[in-house]
């Protein structure tokens, strides 16, 4: 017992009074008191932080595109830096405690959201390449829950109008404001992302045998092939044809920050929404309303483009092959827009939400199922009153007036009753017809059940 309290000493000191593993603290003890012959040609295994060089430098060895690695570069530096602020940890020290501190840590940074959370990610995604190359045994960091969730407060999904982007293509600019304002046209007349639509040449473009002028690409990111008509937009072919059918040359940090200033001189101003999410235990939500121009960026180019030609009548089923979006939810923006919601129909104080979060919740079902089951008109009318409302075709602040309209949504609301259709002999069946028609974005049950919005 002497020896063994001697040999644990000895450990304790020679690992800077006790930073070490207690893997590597058994391992230790093992050859000090014989348990594990040493093996001096045997090479030392890698520490945590040791692991994460090693490992991005093979995922960079085995082909691993330039931006798919960068996340994995940038949050192993990140960790690196919480191990320095908090104290050196090794595989077996990463559980929900430890997730603790570092989400404590990243919330004194005041990071947004998604950025901790990526960074809890890519700490769990080592752990988990360690442990299937036998670096570890520990499992104390899996289970649901890892990230901090998103709360369900959202903004308003920045895109420009065809008019909008009308007022660009006018503008008249010189130097690099012009390739700037001409590269983001580019980008919102053919539905690509950056990495895409900055590195089109000749050989993106043909006729077909109609006489259609096609773009053709396969995108960088997903690879997979796209296909888009460049009659769609009327300044897309001239402004294609000021650089002989090459993207203007321009970095994205440079292209992100001139297009904003054009778009200010546009006079693209209008007041939005915008809510920011925060690192904490608890998600942090801040909201403020910013003029227009500053949140618009290279990707509003993809996002406007699968809008706006939504919104001209486009089926979703059309615009996935331009844009090479794998799933029809990816594309159903349209929706994804502010709107004023009120206590009930008689309330005159406006508050914002996102459109497609309010369709989409269950906060209310308890409410309109009991009101679905009461057959007295009167009494379904009481809870009908008492119930929010909201005004489908724009937001409105201070008050819900025709002059404090702030941003209209491009939507219209229709409500559809039995009563005053009876020649409609399938009425239940209607919902399934209205989803037929190109400009509907969506369909469902009025409050009583009875009719359709």
């Amino acid at each position: 017992m002497d020896d063994l309290d001697h040999h644990c000493r000895s450990i304790y000191i020679d690992s800077n009074y006790g930073v070490i593993s207690l893997k590597a603290f058994k391992d230790k003890l093992d050859e000090l008191t014989g348990s594990k012959s040493k093996n001096v040609e045997q090479k030392a295994l890698p520490n945590l932080f040791e692991f994460i060089i090693q490992e991005v430098e093979e995922m960079a060895a085995h082909g691993m595109k330039y931006r798919s690695l960068l996340p994995y570069r940038r949050h192993g530096r990140y960790i690196k830096e919480f191990a320095d602020y908090r104290g050196y940890f090794e595989f077996e020290d990463v559980d929900w405690n430890l997730r603790l501190e570092l989400i404590d840590w990243l919330t004194e940074r005041n990071v947004q959201l998604s950025y901790g959370n990526k960074t809890l990610s890519i700490l769990r995604q080592f752990m988990e390449r360690a442990r299937r190359k036998d670096l570890h045994s520990n499992v104390k960091y899996q289970g649901n829950g890892w990230m901090v969730a998103k709360k369900k407060a959202t903004g308003y999904k920045v895109i420009l109008t065809p008019s909008e982007l009308e007022k660009l293509y006018k503008l008249e600019l010189y130097g690099m404001e012009a390739k700037a304002r001409d590269l983001f046209l580019i980008g919102a007349g053919t539905g690509q992302r950056y990495s895409d639509y900055s590195r089109y040449t000749p050989d993106n473009f043909y006729h077909t045998l109609n006489g259609v002028p096609l773009l053709s690409i396969i995108s960088q990111k997903t690879e997979i092939p796209t296909k888009v008509p460049l009659n769609i937009f009327h300044w897309l072919i001239p402004t294609l044809e000021k650089y002989e059918y090459h993207s203007p040359a321009l970095s994205m940090q440079k292209l992100n920050v001139a297009i904003k200033d054009i778009c200010k001189t546009a006079g693209i101003d209008d007041k939005i929404l915008k809510v920011e999410q925060y690192m904490g235990r608890k998600a942090r939500v801040e909201k403020s309303h910013v003029s227009k121009y500053t949140e618009i960026a290279s990707h509003t180019c993809r996002r406007s483009f699968a809008t706006n030609l939504y919104r001209m009548g486009y089926k979703l089923g059309q615009i996935m092959p331009m844009t090479g979006h794998a799933t029809e939810i990816q594309l159903k923006s349209v929706l994804d827009v502010e709107v004023s919601c009120f206590k009930s129909y008689r309330s005159n104080e406006p508050k914002p939400v996102n459109l497609l979060t309010w369709l989409t919740s269950d906060k209310y079902a308890d409410q309109i199922k009991a009101l679905r089951s009461i057959a007295d008109k009167g009494k379904r009318d009481k809870i009908k009153s008492s119930l929010p409302a909201i005004t489908i075709s724009g937001s409105f602040y201070p008050i819900r007036k025709e002059e404090h309209l702030v941003k209209h949504s491009g939507l219209l609301c229709i409500d559809i009753d039995p009563k005053g259709n009876e020649h409609i002999m399938n009425f239940p069946m209607l919902k399934e017809e209205l989803f037929k028609i190109q400009n509907v974005a969506y369909a469902g049950l009025s409050a009583s059940g009875k009719g359709f919005s």
